[in-house]
């Protein structure tokens, strides 16, 4: 979620029922859809054209790597530039890549080592996106920031976990670079909608460039100096991990041991964000009743027998049911 930000947004009218606000939800909410369609899409290309863990697994590791590498950087450069600007760019950076892949799938250039450098290279753009989106959302959003934040919550779960998934299932059947071009032309509907919004300022600009680096090294030196922030970063860390490990080959499970084709595929990710959405609900009350830790590590143990039931039981059933109690 997001509360407030340094920035100010030109004199026009602000809230989650200003044309502003309803622009840049339509910009989230369509590209959202193409991640959703990406996040099938690409594990599931790379697992039924090599049949090969190893280069399903390179590709997921290419992609989760800029979070860990530009994530803070890209924050904080967000924090000194115009945040539409890096949003548009990052749409249109986003959207080339995109029609390159799709070039590269039609000519059968599509190798992992091209796969790799494009997931690597969409993910670092996303990097810029993710944040400049939260500014203009805090901005725009003006006095009615938990409804904006609502609404954000409901159109990254629906559009990101269930409409996107669904629909690269579906396309993938015909082909699977239409998935890709969908993914792509988002991009460009996104930019477009996000190039009409109001301009927010700029805060004043620094003179060294060394504090870019500075601040990085103190949000992190912040992160390391609280032992229970400290603790709970980490232990979201290794869950996080585990369960990206099973996300990563379970395209690959799911088509070579349990026979599944795309459209099977893609209501494993719907199940496993349906279970999210219940835990969402449940989780709140849980924590009201019995406290937030001992809440945090029952969620954990479901985690661990979901992805239990996933490997020992090789069947549909228990994909759909181990992935229900992931989410």
């Amino acid at each position: 979620m997001t509360s407030g930000s340094g920035f100010g947004v030109s004199a026009v009218a602000t809230g989650v029922h200003s044309p502003a606000f309803r622009r840049l939800w339509w910009a989230w909410t369509v590209s959202l859809c193409g991640d959703g369609v990406r996040t099938l899409a690409l594990p599931l290309y790379v697992a039924m054209q090599t049949r090969d863990a190893l280069a399903v697994s390179a590709v997921a590791a290419a992609e989760v790597l800029p979070w860990l590498l530009a994530a803070l950087p890209a924050g904080a450069l967000v924090d000194r530039l115009g945040p539409r600007t890096v949003l548009v760019t990052a749409h249109v950076v986003r959207a080339a890549l995109t029609a390159g892949l799709v070039g590269a799938l039609a000519s059968g250039a599509a190798t992992v080592p091209v796969l790799c450098a494009f997931a690597f290279l969409l993910t670092t753009a996303e990097t810029f996106a993710y944040p400049a989106s939260q500014v203009m959302l805090v901005e725009l959003a003006d006095g009615e920031l938990d409804q904006a934040n609502a609404r954000f919550f409901a159109v990254n779960t629906i559009g990101l976990n269930f409409v996107g998934p669904l629909a690269a299932g579906a396309v993938f059947l015909v082909d699977p670079a239409l998935a890709f071009a969908i993914d792509g032309t988002t991009f460009v509907v996104a930019a477009v909608l996000v190039a009409t919004l109001p301009a927010v300022a700029r805060p004043e600009r620094r003179s060294d460039r060394r504090r870019l680096w500075a601040e990085v090294g103190e949000g992190l030196r912040m992160l390391y100096g609280i032992p229970g922030l400290r603790t709970l970063v980490s232990m979201v860390a290794i869950g996080t991990l585990a369960i990206a490990a099973v996300n990563t080959l379970l395209p690959l499970y799911a088509v070579e041991v349990l026979s599944m084709g795309p459209v099977e595929v893609s209501t494993l990710l719907v199940v496993l964000a349906s279970g999210t959405l219940l835990g969402t609900w449940i989780a709140p009350r849980a924590s009201l009743r019995w406290g937030d830790g001992p809440v945090m590590v029952a969620g954990m143990g479901v985690n661990g027998v979901g992805i239990a039931l996933i490997g020992l039981v090789p069947t549909a059933t228990a994909a759909w049911s181990g992935n229900a109690l992931i989410g």
